[in-house]
Protein backbone atom coordinates (compact mmCIF):
# COMPACT_ATOMS: atom_id res chain seq x y z
CA UNK A 1 0.00 0.00 0.00
CA UNK A 2 2.81 2.38 0.87
CA UNK A 3 4.74 1.63 -2.34
CA UNK A 4 1.68 2.27 -4.51
CA UNK A 5 0.86 5.48 -2.67
CA UNK A 6 4.43 6.77 -3.05
CA UNK A 7 3.97 6.43 -6.81
CA UNK A 8 0.47 7.90 -6.91
CA UNK A 9 1.27 10.71 -9.36
CA UNK A 10 2.80 8.25 -11.82
CA UNK A 11 0.08 5.59 -11.53
CA UNK A 12 -3.13 7.62 -11.14
CA UNK A 13 -3.79 7.87 -14.89
CA UNK A 14 -3.37 4.12 -15.42
CA UNK A 15 -5.18 2.39 -12.57
CA UNK A 16 -7.34 2.85 -9.48
CA UNK A 17 -6.33 1.60 -6.04
CA UNK A 18 -6.24 2.51 -2.34
CA UNK A 19 -4.25 5.69 -1.71
CA UNK A 20 -3.92 8.91 0.26
CA UNK A 21 -2.80 11.14 -2.63
CA UNK A 22 0.84 10.31 -1.95
CA UNK A 23 0.65 11.17 1.76
CA UNK A 24 0.25 7.67 3.20
CA UNK A 25 3.79 7.43 4.61
CA UNK A 26 3.16 10.59 6.63
CA UNK A 27 -0.21 9.29 7.82
CA UNK A 28 1.28 5.95 8.93
CA UNK A 29 3.58 7.76 11.37
CA UNK A 30 2.40 6.84 14.89
CA UNK A 31 2.62 10.40 16.26
CA UNK A 32 0.72 11.73 13.25
CA UNK A 33 -1.99 9.17 13.97
CA UNK A 34 -2.16 10.30 17.59
CA UNK A 35 -2.62 13.90 16.43
CA UNK A 36 -5.27 12.90 13.87
CA UNK A 37 -7.17 10.95 16.53
CA UNK A 38 -7.14 13.93 18.90
CA UNK A 39 -8.45 16.17 16.08
CA UNK A 40 -11.27 13.69 15.46
CA UNK A 41 -12.32 13.76 19.13
CA UNK A 42 -11.16 10.22 19.95
CA UNK A 43 -9.73 9.24 23.33
CA UNK A 44 -5.98 8.83 22.97
CA UNK A 45 -3.42 7.76 25.61
CA UNK A 46 -0.71 10.42 26.06
CA UNK A 47 2.26 9.84 23.76
CA UNK A 48 5.62 11.35 22.85
CA UNK A 49 8.07 10.76 20.02
CA UNK A 50 11.68 10.23 21.19
CA UNK A 51 15.11 9.09 20.04
CA UNK A 52 15.68 5.59 21.44
CA UNK A 53 19.34 6.52 22.03
CA UNK A 54 18.40 9.44 24.26
CA UNK A 55 15.40 8.61 26.44
CA UNK A 56 13.81 11.40 28.52
CA UNK A 57 14.37 11.29 32.27
CA UNK A 58 10.68 11.59 33.13
CA UNK A 59 8.31 8.90 31.81
CA UNK A 60 4.91 7.77 33.06
CA UNK A 61 4.89 4.05 33.88
CA UNK A 62 3.58 1.62 32.82
CA UNK A 63 4.06 2.55 29.17
CA UNK A 64 4.31 1.07 25.70
CA UNK A 65 7.22 1.63 23.33
CA UNK A 66 6.89 0.95 19.59
CA UNK A 67 8.43 2.06 16.27
CA UNK A 68 7.32 5.49 15.12
CA UNK A 69 7.04 4.27 11.53
CA UNK A 70 4.69 1.30 11.04
CA UNK A 71 6.73 -0.11 8.17
CA UNK A 72 9.85 -0.42 10.35
CA UNK A 73 8.47 -2.90 12.84
CA UNK A 74 6.00 -5.66 13.60
CA UNK A 75 3.38 -5.84 16.34
CA UNK A 76 5.63 -8.33 18.07
CA UNK A 77 8.22 -5.54 18.44
CA UNK A 78 5.94 -3.57 20.75
CA UNK A 79 7.06 -3.73 24.39
CA UNK A 80 5.20 -2.99 27.63
CA UNK A 81 7.55 -1.40 30.20
CA UNK A 82 6.87 -1.06 33.92
CA UNK A 83 10.05 0.79 34.90
CA UNK A 84 13.12 2.58 33.48
CA UNK A 85 15.17 -0.63 33.35
CA UNK A 86 12.65 -2.38 31.09
CA UNK A 87 12.29 0.76 28.96
CA UNK A 88 16.07 1.09 28.48
CA UNK A 89 16.31 -2.59 27.53
CA UNK A 90 13.52 -2.26 24.96
CA UNK A 91 15.05 0.93 23.54
CA UNK A 92 18.41 -0.81 23.05
CA UNK A 93 16.74 -3.49 20.93
CA UNK A 94 15.33 -0.83 18.62
CA UNK A 95 18.72 0.86 18.32
CA UNK A 96 20.36 -2.47 17.47
CA UNK A 97 17.88 -2.85 14.61
CA UNK A 98 18.73 0.64 13.37
CA UNK A 99 15.30 1.95 14.36
CA UNK A 100 16.02 4.99 16.53
CA UNK A 101 12.69 6.84 16.27
CA UNK A 102 10.12 5.43 18.66
CA UNK A 103 6.81 6.34 20.28
CA UNK A 104 6.36 6.04 24.05
CA UNK A 105 2.72 5.96 25.11
CA UNK A 106 0.82 5.57 28.38
CA UNK A 107 -0.47 2.04 28.87
CA UNK A 108 -4.26 1.63 29.03
CA UNK A 109 -4.99 -0.37 32.16
CA UNK A 110 -8.15 -2.24 33.22
CA UNK A 111 -8.79 -3.30 29.62
CA UNK A 112 -12.12 -5.03 29.06
CA UNK A 113 -11.52 -6.00 25.43
CA UNK A 114 -9.71 -5.07 22.23
CA UNK A 115 -11.82 -4.11 19.24
CA UNK A 116 -11.32 -3.05 15.64
CA UNK A 117 -13.58 -0.98 13.41
CA UNK A 118 -13.18 -1.73 9.73
CA UNK A 119 -14.76 0.20 6.88
CA UNK A 120 -14.33 1.51 3.36
CA UNK A 121 -13.76 5.08 2.16
CA UNK A 122 -14.77 6.08 -1.37
CA UNK A 123 -13.30 8.63 -3.82
CA UNK A 124 -16.11 11.10 -3.10
CA UNK A 125 -15.23 11.12 0.63
CA UNK A 126 -18.10 8.90 1.75
CA UNK A 127 -17.14 6.43 4.50
CA UNK A 128 -19.21 3.34 5.32
CA UNK A 129 -18.91 1.34 8.55
CA UNK A 130 -21.30 -1.49 9.42
CA UNK A 131 -19.92 -3.06 12.56
CA UNK A 132 -17.11 -3.76 14.97
CA UNK A 133 -14.71 -6.68 15.43
CA UNK A 134 -14.58 -7.89 19.03
CA UNK A 135 -11.31 -9.73 19.47
CA UNK A 136 -11.57 -12.77 21.74
CA UNK A 137 -8.18 -14.39 21.15
CA UNK A 138 -4.96 -12.79 19.94
CA UNK A 139 -1.78 -14.76 19.26
CA UNK A 140 1.70 -13.58 20.27
CA UNK A 141 2.38 -11.77 16.99
CA UNK A 142 -0.70 -9.58 17.45
CA UNK A 143 -2.91 -11.44 14.97
CA UNK A 144 -6.57 -11.96 15.85
CA UNK A 145 -7.34 -15.66 15.50
CA UNK A 146 -10.80 -15.79 17.09
CA UNK A 147 -13.47 -13.13 17.48
CA UNK A 148 -16.86 -11.82 16.49
CA UNK A 149 -17.87 -9.25 13.89
CA UNK A 150 -20.93 -7.48 15.31
CA UNK A 151 -23.30 -5.50 13.14
CA UNK A 152 -24.29 -2.06 14.47
CA UNK A 153 -23.41 -0.50 17.86
CA UNK A 154 -20.83 2.23 18.63
CA UNK A 155 -22.39 4.76 16.23
CA UNK A 156 -20.91 7.76 18.06
CA UNK A 157 -17.48 6.16 17.68
CA UNK A 158 -18.17 5.52 13.99
CA UNK A 159 -18.84 9.22 13.36
CA UNK A 160 -15.46 10.18 14.85
CA UNK A 161 -13.68 7.48 12.82
CA UNK A 162 -15.31 8.77 9.64
CA UNK A 163 -14.03 12.26 10.46
CA UNK A 164 -10.52 10.86 10.98
CA UNK A 165 -10.48 9.07 7.61
CA UNK A 166 -11.94 12.06 5.77
CA UNK A 167 -9.26 14.37 7.21
CA UNK A 168 -6.57 11.98 5.95
CA UNK A 169 -8.27 11.96 2.51
CA UNK A 170 -7.76 8.23 2.30
CA UNK A 171 -9.52 6.13 -0.33
CA UNK A 172 -9.82 2.39 0.30
CA UNK A 173 -10.39 -0.16 3.06
CA UNK A 174 -9.13 0.62 6.56
CA UNK A 175 -8.94 -1.02 9.96
CA UNK A 176 -8.80 1.05 13.17
CA UNK A 177 -7.91 -0.53 16.52
CA UNK A 178 -9.11 0.43 20.02
CA UNK A 179 -8.94 -0.76 23.61
CA UNK A 180 -12.17 -0.63 25.63
CA UNK A 181 -11.71 -0.16 29.38
CA UNK A 182 -14.03 -1.37 32.13
CA UNK A 183 -15.89 1.95 32.05
CA UNK A 184 -16.84 1.47 28.39
CA UNK A 185 -14.40 4.11 27.14
CA UNK A 186 -12.64 3.45 23.83
CA UNK A 187 -8.95 4.35 23.53
CA UNK A 188 -7.43 4.80 20.06
CA UNK A 189 -4.43 2.57 19.28
CA UNK A 190 -3.71 2.87 15.55
CA UNK A 191 -5.15 2.95 12.05
CA UNK A 192 -4.14 0.39 9.42
CA UNK A 193 -4.69 1.37 5.79
CA UNK A 194 -5.59 -2.08 4.50
CA UNK A 195 -8.17 -4.84 4.74
CA UNK A 196 -7.60 -6.61 8.05
CA UNK A 197 -6.66 -10.29 8.35
CA UNK A 198 -10.29 -11.02 9.31
CA UNK A 199 -11.61 -9.17 6.23
CA UNK A 200 -13.32 -12.26 4.83
CA UNK A 201 -15.43 -12.53 7.99
CA UNK A 202 -16.77 -9.03 7.28
CA UNK A 203 -17.62 -10.14 3.73
CA UNK A 204 -19.39 -13.24 5.08
CA UNK A 205 -21.42 -10.96 7.35
CA UNK A 206 -22.83 -9.30 4.22
CA UNK A 207 -20.56 -6.24 4.10
CA UNK A 208 -18.41 -6.91 1.02
CA UNK A 209 -15.96 -4.01 1.24
CA UNK A 210 -13.65 -5.04 -1.63
CA UNK A 211 -16.59 -5.34 -4.03
CA UNK A 212 -18.16 -2.06 -2.91
CA UNK A 213 -14.80 -0.34 -3.41
CA UNK A 214 -14.50 -1.96 -6.86
CA UNK A 215 -17.96 -0.68 -7.77
CA UNK A 216 -17.07 2.84 -6.67
CA UNK A 217 -13.75 3.16 -8.52
CA UNK A 218 -15.17 1.62 -11.72
CA UNK A 219 -18.39 3.68 -11.58
CA UNK A 220 -20.56 0.57 -11.52
CA UNK A 221 -24.05 0.71 -10.07
CA UNK A 222 -24.07 0.21 -6.31
CA UNK A 223 -25.34 -3.16 -5.13
CA UNK A 224 -25.10 -3.22 -1.36
CA UNK A 225 -26.30 -6.26 0.53
CA UNK A 226 -29.24 -5.69 2.85
CA UNK A 227 -28.77 -9.05 4.56
CA UNK A 228 -26.29 -8.31 7.31
CA UNK A 229 -25.55 -10.63 10.22
CA UNK A 230 -23.08 -10.87 13.06
CA UNK A 231 -20.59 -13.73 12.67
CA UNK A 232 -18.08 -15.56 14.86
CA UNK A 233 -14.84 -16.14 12.96
CA UNK A 234 -11.71 -18.24 13.47
CA UNK A 235 -8.29 -18.32 11.84
CA UNK A 236 -8.17 -22.05 12.42
CA UNK A 237 -4.61 -22.64 11.21
CA UNK A 238 -3.17 -20.60 14.07
CA UNK A 239 -5.91 -21.10 16.63
CA UNK A 240 -5.12 -24.80 16.89
CA UNK A 241 -1.78 -23.76 18.42
CA UNK A 242 -3.77 -22.88 21.54
CA UNK A 243 -4.56 -26.58 21.81
CA UNK A 244 -1.17 -28.01 20.83
CA UNK A 245 0.64 -25.62 23.18
CA UNK A 246 -1.85 -26.45 25.98
CA UNK A 247 -3.19 -22.93 26.46
CA UNK A 248 -6.74 -24.27 26.21
CA UNK A 249 -8.36 -27.66 26.74
CA UNK A 250 -9.57 -29.99 24.00
CA UNK A 251 -13.14 -29.37 25.20
CA UNK A 252 -12.73 -25.59 24.90
CA UNK A 253 -11.18 -25.91 21.44
CA UNK A 254 -14.04 -28.13 20.21
CA UNK A 255 -16.60 -25.74 21.68
CA UNK A 256 -15.01 -22.77 19.90
CA UNK A 257 -14.84 -24.65 16.60
CA UNK A 258 -18.52 -25.59 16.81
CA UNK A 259 -19.52 -22.00 17.62
CA UNK A 260 -17.63 -20.59 14.61
CA UNK A 261 -19.65 -19.31 11.65
CA UNK A 262 -16.74 -18.43 9.36
CA UNK A 263 -13.32 -20.03 9.03
CA UNK A 264 -10.73 -17.76 7.45
CA UNK A 265 -8.77 -20.55 5.73
CA UNK A 266 -11.12 -23.43 4.92
CA UNK A 267 -14.30 -23.09 2.87
CA UNK A 268 -16.10 -26.29 1.85
CA UNK A 269 -17.51 -24.51 -1.22
CA UNK A 270 -14.00 -23.77 -2.46
CA UNK A 271 -13.08 -26.59 -4.85
CA UNK A 272 -9.37 -25.85 -4.64
CA UNK A 273 -8.59 -24.49 -1.16
CA UNK A 274 -5.09 -23.20 -0.54
CA UNK A 275 -3.34 -25.28 2.09
CA UNK A 276 -0.27 -24.23 4.02
CA UNK A 277 1.30 -26.80 6.30
CA UNK A 278 1.37 -25.32 9.83
CA UNK A 279 4.70 -25.10 11.62
CA UNK A 280 3.67 -27.48 14.42
CA UNK A 281 3.03 -30.25 11.85
CA UNK A 282 6.43 -29.69 10.25
CA UNK A 283 8.02 -29.71 13.69
CA UNK A 284 6.47 -32.96 14.92
CA UNK A 285 6.01 -34.90 11.70
CA UNK A 286 8.63 -33.52 9.33
CA UNK A 287 11.80 -35.29 8.28
CA UNK A 288 14.57 -35.44 10.87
Amino acid sequence: ALYLDRNYEMLKDYCSYSHAYGQLEKEMDKLQQVNRAVEAGLNVPSAISVDARNLPETINFPCIIKPLASVLGEKSDISVCHDSVELSSAARKYVQKGNDNVLIQDLVEDVKQEIAVTGVSFPDGKVIIKGVVKKRCIMGNGSTVYGKYCIGACHDLYDKIKGYIQNVRYTGIFDMEFLEDNLGKFHFIECNYRNGAYGYAVTAAGFNMPYLFFQAITSLRWIESKKLRSVVFMEERSYILNLTQKRISLWRWMKDVLSTDVFLWFNRKDMKPYIRVPHFIKKHFGRK
